[in-house]
């Protein structure tokens, strides 16, 4: 028989699985968009479909009609997730640029050393820039910035929300299976954490926008070409250095913001953090879960 905390639990958690259903709608909405019209997954228009899908559901109808993370107007959810009225704006986005420079250099230096590096300037065109920026903004959005709100509310713990959001964002680029291809996913593992440290570092969601479309934009041509028949030196050597740029870029933006203890009126995840356990101790005072 269930208890009504489990029944409290089960609500909740069917609440934060709807807007899974949205974003997974905006993933597959150039398929459904194809019974229509004849789209690609590249097309301009399916690209804005799912920017246009995401924007409402995100920004309007998660928060305000359905209460997650809270019932509030839109303004106020962009400013819970990061993205209206960041404090030290100048200095974010120097830092997500200085990012994602040496993000690329790292990956640069892995391409150069496995002796196999070939320029791509080609792929440096308004297209391809377009459909860059779409997820540089966007998946920041989404994953730093809306699913880790809800997480950490819902788990109260900002590492326990780190790691499982880095999970989640690591599933959504699953694209082979072998051993290296298992290796590329654990690092799409860790450069998630590494967007998401800067996040939490900087108490917005705009140097890791940016470090994000930097190292997206330019990610082919510093890097070793798609298909070519690479040894395992030569993969081992690309991953380490990407591995290894992540991690002092983590430990760089720990030295460049200090101590972010006296961010905790501005900083997005201590704020979630501070207001989960507030809404604790409501429950705990009045015996029921209040309304979202």
């Amino acid at each position: 028989m269930k208890t009504k905390e489990n029944k409290k639990e089960l609500f909740y958690g069917l609440k934060i699985a709807i807007p899974m259903i949205f974003y997974v709608l905006a993933t597959v909405s150039p398929m459904l968009l194809r019974i229509f019209i004849p789209v690609s997954n590249t097309d301009y228009i399916s690209t804005s479909l799912k920017l246009i899908i995401l924007f409402v559901a995100t920004c309007y109808l998660i928060p305000f009609k359905i209460g997650i993370p809270m019932q509030v107007q839109g303004r106020k959810n962009l400013i819970d997730i990061g993205l209206l009225s960041p404090e030290k704006l100048p200095a974010s986005l120097l830092m997500g640029l200085l990012f994602g420079l040496l993000s690329l250099s790292f990956m640069l230096l892995g391409s150069l050393l496995s002796g196999d590096y070939v320029f791509h300037p080609s792929t440096l065109d308004p297209q391809h820039m377009y459909f860059i920026l779409v997820p540089g903004i966007f998946e920041e959005v989404i994953f730093r910035g809306f699913i880790m709100i809800v997480l950490i509310k819902y788990l109260k713990s900002i590492k326990k929300a780190m790691v499982l959001q880095a999970v989640l964002f690591t599933l959504s680029h699953v694209k082979d299976i072998s051993p290296w291809g298992i290796v590329d996913i654990l690092t799409v593992g860790v450069i998630a954490i590494a967007f998401t440290y800067v996040v939490l570092r900087t108490g917005n969601l705009y140097a890791a926008i940016i470090f994000h479309f930097i190292h997206d934009a330019f990610l082919f041509v510093v890097q070793l070409p798609e298909g070519s028949d690479q040894s395992n030196l030569q993969h081992l050597l690309f991953y380490a250095s990407i591995w290894l740029g992540m991690f002092l870029i983590m430990l760089l933006v720990r030295l460049l913001t200090g101590d972010i203890d006296k961010q905790r009126s501005s900083n997005i995840y201590l704020k979630a953090l501070h207001e989960s356990k507030n809404m604790d101790r409501v429950i705990s005072d009045n015996g029921h879960h209040p309304r979202s």
